[in-house]
């Protein structure tokens, strides 16, 4: 099954966090969030944060958390804010700070469960309920 999880408009630009984007490809999930603890960037932590939530979806849609992989990771860019600093003679020049969409799709299995119960949860449920022959030949006992 496949879960896709965006996080939109990360204060960084889309450069720094394809940086760490590349190291975490197609990598388990429980690896890359270890790797991501362990990278100084600013872009691992917002990763890492989007990763583990990411993962706690996959979790509420039942799926194994040892099964996940990360199968994609997109960094896009977002909108920029637009600042201006001033030079001399008159002369101003644009900033750009630019903001990114991060989108993660992790693949995993479902894990697999038996139809049957186990024997021992049978063999108490019967010890402990009577059969209808049992009950049948037992009399009532009144009481005094």
């Amino acid at each position: 099954m496949i879960i896709t999880h965006h996080t939109r408009n990360l204060r960084i630009t889309p450069r720094k966090l394809r940086l760490v984007a590349d190291s975490i490809r197609y990598k388990d999930a429980a690896a890359a969030s270890q790797l991501l603890g362990l990278l100084p960037q600013k872009g691992a932590g917002l990763i890492l944060k989007s990763l583990k939530s990411a993962i706690q979806v996959a979790k509420d849609k039942d799926l194994d958390p040892a099964t996940l992989t990360i199968q994609r990771i997109l960094c896009d860019e977002g909108s920029s804010f637009k600042r201006v600093i001033s030079h001399s003679r008159g002369r101003m020049s644009r900033i750009m700070k630019k903001s990114s969409h991060l989108s993660i799709v992790l693949t995993g299995e479902a894990p697999t469960k038996s139809r049957r119960r186990p024997a021992a949860s049978r063999t108490a449920k019967a010890k402990s309920q009577p059969s209808a022959e049992q009950t049948a030949e037992q009399p009532i006992e009144e009481e005094k």
